[in-house]
């Protein structure tokens, strides 16, 4: 369970980028 949510964790940080490229 804790690999997931790392990931999950990972990914929410990535999608601010994608969203505000800068």
């Amino acid at each position: 369970p804790s690999q997931w949510l790392n990931c999950f964790l990972e990914m929410l940080e990535v999608v601010p980028e994608k969203f505000h490229p800068s």
